[in-house]
C-alpha cells in the first residue's frame, strides 16, 4: 500500500510538471483524477498500520491438546504439520522441506515443534 500511495503521489506529481499547471488544458482541474486513488490507498495504508492482531506463539490450549492428541503414526501431513519437517522418514523428502524454507522466517515457524 506504501508503493501504491507513493506512485499515485508521484504520478499527481509528473501530471503537474508535465501540464505546466494544476489546471488541465479544458480548464477542469488536472489533479481532480488522482484524489480517488489517493483516498483508497491513503485510507487502505492507514487501516493496514492500525490493524494490529494479537498474535502470540504458542495455539490456544484446546489447539495445542489437539496438536498433542494426534498419534506418531498419524498420515504424514498431519505429523507434518503437527511436528514440523523433521517428521517425515524419507531423508530426501527432509532435505526438500529444509531447502524450502522461505529467506525470512516468522516467529511461528521459527518455534519448536509441539
Amino acid at each position: 500500500m506504501r508503493g501504491a500511495t507513493g506512485l499515485t503521489l508521484a504520478m499527481a506529481v509528473a501530471t503537474v510538471a508535465l501540464n505546466g499547471s494544476v489546471r488541465a488544458p479544458d480548464g477542469t482541474p488536472a489533479l481532480l483524477w488522482y484524489v480517488l486513488p489517493l483516498l483508497l490507498t491513503g485510507a487502505c495504508w492507514s487501516v493496514a498500520r492500525v490493524e494490529v492482531y494479537p498474535y502470540t506463539r504458542w495455539a490456544a490450549p484446546a489447539g495445542q491438546e489437539a496438536l498433542r492428541g494426534i498419534p506418531r503414526d498419524a498420515p504424514p501431513l498431519s505429523a507434518l504439520a503437527a511436528r514440523g519437517p523433521r517428521t517425515p522418514r524419507d531423508p530426501a523428502i527432509r532435505a526438500l522441506l529444509r531447502q524450502a524454507r522461505p529467506a525470512t522466517r516468522s516467529a511461528i515457524s521459527r518455534r519448536r515443534p509441539v
